[in-house]
């Protein structure tokens, strides 16, 4: 019916949780424009989310992540916000607060310690400090805290942002999220040991440790561990360049005792040192370091530099090895024929059942590399290749017999429609022979000498393939820079 307002009819919770994506000063312009009796609904909120403005930064600001200035505040909105129009007396459930350039630290520390009286349980985090330093109160990680859920971010200055000692043991933290931070300091032997003893997921992003010797996490309850040291994580304040030291590791030795982590995310350059004890419950892991198994004469004058890197990540990934599930990015290989260091790492992987690997080759790969890893992987149900580039040449071997009779699903991009892909696929199609499902993106390599002529000349050759194998569903796209142009999904049916 027109005009009737039907969204004050709904139960608190659910309005409560369809504005809980707002920022709070679009809430309350949101909500003042609906009616006069919404004015105040946002003080019943159970959620803050306040992005202080900074008039010296704003005009300078123009990536389109960073949110319209319209739905920043003032210190003293924050001060409203937390204060006053009766919100005194009720409680949240989340406190987010970003402030790029902080130079307000005793009045930052009171928001924290009111938000922490009105029994918060997720905060979050976001400054840049204009010139001082700023602690996070101890209060937030005490035993009677109500947080289970925190991530710090330091926009930029990342050594003006300390933590205090007291999170390494936090009671009752379940979710962790560092970055660009410093780490405690450690004892006399520079050595930090986290003991959370509830804590579910830790995330780590470009954080600093070259102030300590040994980071250990002896974390029993532990599921899903995120490690990133790229680098690249661009500021949430807009910023390319961040005050932050170039080497962020040092020679701090990391060492695992999680024996129920079950999800482990690693990005960028490894520690000196590693160990990982018994992870006797690991699903998944997804791992992309910086340079991978370089084993081929072209490079023989560099190998010397390059041993230490490869012996220390085929270490790393053979540790590793209980996982289901194995995601390799940055992966670069050769066709040569010395033995590559990444088919020794599989063949450890004897519960492994999903591969996934994101290649960046140093030259074409060859059919009889891909082939051989894959014996490898004998007991494989799911098999994703990114950016495959076999090379054009013709091939003297025999492939081996290659027993994949669990493989169900096959995924591969980046197909250029070539007469070797098609003999892969041949080699797949014989090897599968319980395979279901097969995807095939052709196309979308920058540097690709084959066309959309060349990809749908491939696609008549491969329907003409498939009619041997009737069982197995083909789907068939052609992608030019990310667009689909041509689509052939379900060629059997």
């Amino acid at each position: 019916m027109r005009g009737e307002d039907r969204l004050s009819d709904l139960p608190e919770h659910i309005l409560h949780h369809i504005f809980s994506s707002f920022t709070t000063k679009d809430l309350i312009t949101t909500t003042c424009l609906l009616s006069k009796k919404w004015q105040h609904f946002w003080v019943s909120l159970p959620y803050l989310d306040l992005h202080i403005e900074n008039y010296n930064f704003v005009d300078s600001v123009s990536d389109s992540n960073i949110d319209d200035v319209g739905s920043r505040c003032s210190p003293k909105f924050v001060d409203k916000s937390l204060y006053g129009h009766g919100r005194g007396g009720s409680d949240l459930e989340r406190f987010r607060l970003r402030w790029f350039e902080c130079n307000e630290g005793p009045r930052l520390k009171s928001w924290i310690v009111k938000a922490m009286n009105r029994k918060v349980k997720e905060v979050e985090i976001v400054l840049g400090l204009d010139g001082s330093m700023f602690t996070i109160p101890a209060k937030v990680f005490a035993k009677g805290s109500s947080v289970r859920a925190i991530k710090l971010e330091a926009c930029f200055r990342i050594l003006r942002f300390l933590i205090p000692h007291p999170m390494l043991s936090a009671p009752n933290l379940r979710t962790l999220e560092l970055v660009r931070m410093k780490l405690p300091k450690g004892d006399s032997k520079k050595e930090v040991a986290m003991i959370c003893p509830v804590l579910e997921t830790l995330i780590l992003k470009d954080c600093y440790y070259t102030h300590l010797k040994v980071l250990g996490l002896s974390l029993r309850k532990l599921k899903k561990l995120e490690i990133e040291n790229t680098g690249n994580n661009r500021s949430s304040c807009g910023r390319d360049k961040m005050a932050i030291p170039s080497n962020c590791l040092g020679v701090c030795k990391l060492e695992l005792h999680t024996p129920n982590l079950t999800t482990f995310i690693y990005k960028g350059e490894l520690f000196e040192y590693f160990s990982f004890g018994d992870l006797v419950a690991l699903i998944d892991v997804d791992v992309s370091l910086s340079i991978f198994f370089i084993s081929c004469p072209k490079f023989s004058g560099q190998l010397s530099v390059f041993n230490k890197w490869e012996d220390s990540r085929y270490k790393f990934l053979k540790g590793l090895n209980g996982a289901r599930n194995l995601a390799l990015g940055t992966v670069q290989v050769c066709s040569s024929k010395v033995p590559n260091t990444l088919h020794d790492v599989l063949t450890s992987y004897t519960n492994l059942r999903k591969l996934e690997l994101r290649l960046s080759p140093i030259e074409d790969i060859s059919l009889s590399w891909l082939a051989s890893l894959l014996y490898c992987c004998s007991s494989l149900e799911t098999l994703v290749l990114h950016d495959v580039k076999l090379c054009q040449r013709k091939e003297e071997f025999v492939l081996p017999l290659c027993p994949l009779n669990h493989l169900k699903y096959v995924a591969l991009t980046g197909l250029e429609g070539h007469d070797n892909e098609l003999e892969f696929l041949r080699f797949l199609f014989n090897r599968a022979v319980n395979l279901d499902l097969m995807v095939i993106n052709g196309g979308g390599l920058k540097d690709s000498k084959f066309g959309k002529a060349d990809l749908l000349n491939f696609h008549e050759k491969l329907m003409v393939l498939s009619q041997e194998f009737p069982n197995v569903k083909i789907s068939f796209q052609i992608r030019k820079s990310n667009v689909v142009r041509f689509d052939s999904a379900s060629i059997l049916n």
